[in-house]
């Protein structure tokens, strides 16, 4: 078998076809037509290990979509390729995996030691070195959130008044509920525009040959991000609140310990809801209005605005089986010591189970997209 062999492949475009003028555009916005265009097809040639080939023809001819099928980038519609003994675009993976053994085995013998550091810690130390580089954005930032959680205070004290307590939940406890989601929400913020945005500009092509997983980049830079915000955004809130207003301590150090365990799994439920709903970029043009409205749903669902236990009691029994819930104000009731072991382990359950599904999904719509990914021009 040569090198890289080419059977009978075609690949085949959907693309929309739009009317000219206002009442075009609009016909077009209702009831969208779309055409098939024939990028490739049905070519065959094979090219031996150490053979130099030329691959030319004119615009439109098919060449960058073959080299990207190639590549694996893009998947045809129908007929096989073989690079190496892989299917490029079913064993993207391996392929990657055997690019890095192979350039650490060529670095290693020039002397280089650069690719001894592993690669996803490298992007989670970049994210938190460039982060630190923009010192007013991190000042404004920290003021934004203890701003935020003083006037949520003033509000919650004046509804308070002279009452010690709303049904059992005293005054310290909502200050302190507010401190920790607050602090938390802080910290959890992934990047709704990282896939998106290599989307649009076309650099997804790149980012699919590189030799890591495109999805533990995603995860390395977010965990980066989060661990700059905890040190220099939610540290210096929590102090300035310990300092202003108070804060309860956990009910006792085991909570502690336990609460930091919900609070990374919220922080696992948040990313892949983050992730599932950046999939959806491959058929969408913008995304914006998605990640908009998943805002308000983890804000006013997740206790970080009103605290769940003011939530009517049916509503309430509904939001704790959602993932909502599971983002902060699990992690809220464990540190305040509102649930007993055997509900800790629930809940923790619960946001284990999330995080599962909605990555699976996400999953599901990552594998679907690379399908129907189209990169233009070459």
């Amino acid at each position: 078998m040569s090198f890289i062999e080419v059977k009978n492949v075609s690949k085949t475009f959907k693309v929309s076809r739009r009317k000219a003028g206002v009442i075009g555009a609009a016909a077009n916005f209702f009831v969208p037509k779309f055409e098939k265009k024939e990028a490739v097809k049905n070519i065959s040639f094979s090219i031996e290990k150490g053979e130099a080939v030329g691959f030319i023809g004119p615009n439109g001819a098919g060449k960058s979509t073959t080299v990207k099928m190639l590549s694996g980038i893009l998947y045809p519609n129908s007929g096989e390729i073989n690079v190496g003994g892989y299917i490029p675009y079913k064993q993207r993976k391996h392929i990657r995996a055997r690019y890095r053994n192979d350039y650490s085995k060529y670095l290693h013998q020039k002397g280089d030691n650069s690719m001894r550091l592993p690669p996803y810690f490298a992007y989670g130390k970049k994210s938190f070195l460039n982060r630190s580089a923009y010192r007013f954005d991190n000042i404004m930032g920290i003021i934004s959130t203890c701003l935020q959680f003083l006037i949520f205070w003033e509000i919650y004290k004046a509804l308070y008044g002279t009452s010690t307590d709303i049904d059992g939940i005293t005054m310290p406890m909502v200050t302190t509920s507010f401190i920790l989601s607050m602090g938390l929400s802080a910290i959890f913020t992934p990047d709704d525009y990282f896939l998106p945005s290599k989307i649009w500009d076309g650099s997804i092509a790149t980012e699919f040959l590189r030799p890591i997983s495109f999805k533990g980049r995603m995860i390395a830079e977010n965990i980066g991000n989060a661990l700059f915000d905890l040190l220099f955004r939610f540290a210096p809130c929590l102090i300035i609140a310990l300092l202003t207003v108070g804060v309860n301590p956990p009910a006792n150090p085991l909570m502690l310990v336990l609460f930091i365990l919900s609070a990374i799994l919220g922080f696992g439920v948040l990313w892949t809801i983050s992730f599932a709903v950046q999939m959806t970029a491959f058929w969408l043009i913008n995304i914006w209005s998605l990640i908009t409205i998943k805002n308000v749903f983890v804000r006013v669902l997740s206790g970080t605005m009103i605290p769940l236990w003011f939530m009517p009691k049916e509503l309430s029994a509904i939001l704790n089986f959602l993932p909502f819930s599971s983002i902060y104000f699990t992690p809220v009731q464990i540190y305040l010591g509102q649930l007993s072991f055997e509900e800790i382990a629930l809940k923790c359950g619960i946001q284990s189970a999330w995080i599962i599904v909605i990555y699976l999904l996400g999953d599901i719509l990552w594998r679907k997209g690379q399908k129907k990914l189209i990169v233009q021009g070459g």
